[in-house]
């Protein structure tokens, strides 16, 4: 048609298009192309390609490069190189080098070296060595070694500083310094010094301390100065109470307080069992602590008072989520006496018969015999028969019965009982008390004086079904006790919750007085009665 269609013929024309067509022909040109083919020809084109190859050619070029190859040549330069070479060249250099051979020579120099040798000369030296031979020499140096160790033999003389150390005997004569130790005994003799913590002057009365504290903080009262040796009976009783405010206690088992004294728990749960209470809630009254006393600065008691589960709330007393306080107090004298003798006469009389003679005659008779006859006749009947017949009769039993009952009583026990008390004391113990005091002293101190009235006291504690909890109080009185005494008993309701067989017993004296009591409930947040 003479136009071109815009699509290839798939066929080849004859004529070339004078276009190159993107893709190689497989023939070559018969030109160069003027640009490298990134192939080598495996030809040498006969001119230097101006670049170094990454292969060495294997023969000389003929001119030194500026570079060292890294080789050592075959033949030697005509000028040193200017660095020692690692190998000695067999020839000396003319020059002494400043520096020991390492090698010794056969030849003695005429100068000392300065340096020992390994090996020793066999002559002493005319100095000494600043290092010891390690052999003792056979005269002393008259100068101490300078060794921080003693030798293991002594020196057999005194040196002139003392060792630090104690020697296994004593020594005849004191030393004139005290020892940092007390020696347990007294010295006999007062010192020159006032003790810098002198025994407290009693009747010291009552010493007391308030403090504030929480779970981690615990509040401790620290006395010295006490009193320790030769302390001992009523007379150095002292007596402790502790009070607690009732900040957050609503927890009876997990929220509580304990008591140490010098480190022994002598209360473990006090519980004021309530929050945000108006007044102290009194833990225990009256301790007496006397026993816990410890020897150091003259007689120290530690108090200390910690609580466990208390946190800080709006019940805060002072700021503080424990707050307590304490009271210390000995024995004051009463007005009253105490029912124990004291050992010492009084300058008053008892208006009492003493149960000891005195050793002197009193002025009054005694209304017993006493056992001597006197020089004169009493006016009284001897108790003794005079062997003559009175015709008056005797009012004794003639040792015979007379078939007939005289109508009084005689004198003898007829071996059974009558039926009705005789009104007299036998003179013998029963063996069971009567229950009415005798009226007279027994001549020994109780171990129990009887408390002082009126009273009330309390205890808690914690157990569990092995442990029961056991509460004893002495000293209640007995005879002609007329007084009553209330027991109230309660439990907190732990876990309660089967009342079948879930249930706490009350005792007194062995004697059960409450079988089965029991909340009937667990986890309670109040005492049951």
């Amino acid at each position: 048609t003479g136009v071109p269609t815009g699509e290839p013929s798939g066929e080849p024309t004859g004529e070339p298009s004078g276009e190159p067509t993107g893709e190689p022909s497989g023939e070559p040109t018969g030109e160069p192309s003027g640009e490298p083919s990134g192939q080598p020809s495996g030809q040498p084109t006969g001119e230097p390609s101006g670049q170094p190859t990454d292969q060495p050619s294997g023969q000389p070029s003929g001119q030194p490069t500026d570079q060292p190859s890294g080789q050592p040549s075959d033949q030697p330069t005509d000028q040193p190189s200017g660095q020692p070479t690692d190998q000695p060249s067999g020839q000396p250099s003319g020059q002494p080098s400043g520096e020991p051979s390492g090698q010794p020579t056969d030849q003695p120099t005429d100068q000392p070296s300065g340096q020992p040798t390994d090996q020793p000369s066999g002559q002493p030296s005319d100095q000494p060595t600043d290092q010891p031979s390690g052999q003792p020499t056979d005269q002393p140096s008259g100068q101490p070694s300078g060794t921080d160790q003693p030798t293991d033999q002594p020196s057999g003389q005194p040196s002139d500083q003392p060792s630090g150390q104690p020697s296994d005997q004593p020594t005849d004569q004191p030393s004139g310094q005290p020892t940092d130790q007390p020696s347990g005994q007294p010295s006999g003799q007062p010192t020159a010094q006032p003790s810098s913590h002198p025994t407290f002057v009693y009747p010291m009365g009552t010493m007391n301390f308030a403090a504030g504290g929480n779970n981690t903080t615990p509040v401790t009262w620290s006395l010295d100065s006490l009193g320790f040796a030769n302390r001992g009976g009523d007379g150095g009783a002292l007596y402790l109470t502790v009070d607690i405010w009732p900040t957050h206690f609503e927890n009876a088992g997990t929220q509580y307080a304990t008591v140490k004294i010098n480190g022994i728990v002598v209360d473990q749960y006090c519980t004021p069992d309530e929050e945000c209470g108006d007044d102290y809630y009194t833990c225990f009254y009256d301790m007496d602590v006397q026993s816990y006393i410890q020897e150091p600065l003259g007689g120290v008691l530690s108090f200390e008072v910690t609580t466990t589960g208390v946190p800080h709330t709006v019940c805060d007393h002072l700021g503080y989520s424990l707050y307590t306080r304490m009271f210390l107090r000995e024995a004051l004298p009463t007005g009253q006496p105490t029912g124990e003798p004291s050992g010492q006469p009084s300058n008053q009389p008892s208006g009492e018969p003493s149960t000891f003679p005195t050793g002197q005659p009193s002025t009054q008779p005694s209304y017993q015999p006493t056992g001597e006859p006197t020089s004169a006749p009493s006016g009284e009947p001897s108790g003794e028969p005079s062997g003559e017949p009175t015709g008056v009769p005797s009012g004794e039993p003639s040792g015979e019965p007379s078939g007939e009952p005289s109508g009084e009583p005689s004198g003898e026990p007829s071996g059974e009982p009558s039926g009705e008390p005789s009104g007299e004391p036998s003179g013998e113990p029963s063996g069971v008390p009567s229950g009415v005091p005798s009226g007279e002293p027994s001549g020994q101190p109780t171990s129990h004086p009887t408390r002082v009235y009126p009273q009330s006291l309390s205890y808690s504690a914690g157990g569990d079904n092995d442990n029961p909890v056991v509460w004893n109080v002495d000293s209640l009185a007995y005879a002609d006790n007329n007084y009553p005494l209330y027991l109230s008993v309660e439990v907190y309701p732990t876990n309660y919750e089967n009342k079948a067989n879930q249930y706490a017993t009350v005792s007194v004296n062995g004697n059960v007085v409450k079988a089965h009591c029991t909340p009937d409930e667990s986890c309670g947040d109040v005492y049951f009665s």
